[in-house]
């Protein structure tokens, strides 16, 4: 089903922000769901990788698993639209994001799924890997994430673009140690 940007944010904010304890078949569930992907984008599909908070080992997180897919054009992922419908996928187009193409796979209650496809050029795709890689290799920064997302989730249990937004500040300190700390090419 596609929705409207506003249909897909109202959706997005009905469901409450729940931290779970770290699970080792987040890995697993990225792996499975992945094979699928793949099969449904084929060529277009250069790289899938697993982001977000499940792909940072042994912290809490949104059970959600974040996808993200490289590909050379954007604009040949519309024309699959129906096939991720019938995977039960919600087509989001951009969802605020100029350049993205977002979906989400769950029920009301719960997403477990995002995925988010971008040209394989764009800068967010670096911004996305950067940031897992950086909280990978510093878990001390990793947990301190954990935290400011348990804290987030107790004040906005209700409201996922107040969550999201209040985590903007850390994850930009992030990707500037990152880039700080990357050998220089």
């Amino acid at each position: 089903m596609t929705i409207s940007f506003e249909a897909l944010q109202q959706l997005h904010n009905s469901r409450k922000t729940q931290i779970s304890e770290y699970d080792p078949n987040w890995i697993l569930q990225f792996e499975k769901e992945s094979l699928v992907l793949q099969s449904i984008f084929g060529e277009l599909a250069l790289n899938i990788q697993h982001i977000g908070s499940t792909a940072i080992p042994g912290i809490k997180a949104k059970p959600i698993i974040d996808i993200l897919i490289t590909t050379n054009d954007i604009n040949n992922i519309d024309s699959f639209d129906d096939k991720m419908e019938q995977l039960h996928y919600v087509v989001g187009g951009e969802f605020g994001l100029p350049g993205r193409r977002f979906y989400c796979k769950g029920d009301y209650e719960h997403c477990h799924f995002h995925v988010h496809i971008y040209e394989a050029t764009s800068p967010s795709v670096d911004k996305y890997l950067l940031f897992r890689d950086y909280m990978i290799t510093h878990p001390n920064d990793a947990k301190e994430y954990e935290s400011l997302k348990t804290d987030l989730a107790i004040k906005y249990p209700n409201n996922r673009t107040l969550y999201t937004q209040s985590k903007g500040d850390f994850i930009n300190q992030i990707l500037k140690k990152s880039a700080a700390s990357s050998p220089k090419t």
